[in-house]
């Protein structure tokens, strides 16, 4: 029989936890405010998330190609390459020499992080798990790229305080900020590299949300 309820009446943290900690195996859905669905896949307490091959080829172009680390070209190519081969696309961005092993954790960390936290910040999201109930082939896709996002979900929990944290001096994440002098007054001697650039995403257009999307703060 199907666990049902909303994040409002258990927390995403809560619920993770509490499978995990029982050793569950089977498919947690979630229906979030906006009509979408995102699915967590938990196996003997060990927890992966579930990207159709859409939705994870959109999102590692969009992450690649922003960051200018390939083009769209590239891309396609990985992907004609990933299936005629029948590879993990990761395997082949480190063959054709468009990342490096640890670039492919980092893509894999935000991957991890930004899928989480999109469900976290529905509070009114709906969620049912379905015990042992997993994807036809799900054994087959276990690889040590599923481990290591077994392993950023368990990081993960420790950002979950830090997240509610920054949800109560921005209620929507839909804030937008604006320097109030120029930019180029700020101590910015004071700042390390990743600081300096992060500031830049300060523009008076992104949102709150956005900038976070973007550098997984």
């Amino acid at each position: 029989m199907p666990i049902q309820g909303t994040l409002k009446e258990h927390p995403l943290p809560e619920v993770l936890m509490s499978l995990s900690m029982n050793q569950q195996t089977g498919t947690l859905c979630f229906l979030l405010e906006d009509g979408s669905q995102k699915k967590i896949c938990f196996y003997q307490g060990a927890i992966f998330i579930l990207y159709s091959h859409a939705q994870r080829l959109e999102k590692l172009e969009k992450l690649l190609v922003d960051a200018k680390r390939a083009t769209q070209r590239q891309i396609k190519q990985v992907v004609r390459a990933q299936e005629s081969h029948k590879k993990f696309i990761g395997d082949v961005l480190i063959e054709m020499k468009i990342v490096d092993p640890p670039s492919l954790m980092g893509i894999l960390k935000n991957f991890v992080e930004s899928f989480l936290f999109s469900i976290y910040i529905n509070k009114h999201a709906r969620f049912e798990f379905h015990p042992n109930t997993l994807p036809e082939d799900f054994e087959m896709k276990m690889s040590s790229y599923m481990q290591e996002t077994n392993r950023h979900i368990i990081q993960c929990f420790n950002q979950f305080k830090s997240w509610a944290q920054m949800m109560q001096f921005f209620p929507t994440l839909h804030e937008i900020f604006v320097f109030s002098k120029d930019s180029n007054e700020l101590p910015l001697e004071k700042l390390n590299p990743l600081q300096k650039q992060q500031l830049q995403l300060i523009d008076g257009k992104k949102s709150v949300l956005t900038i976070f999307q973007t550098t997984s703060l």
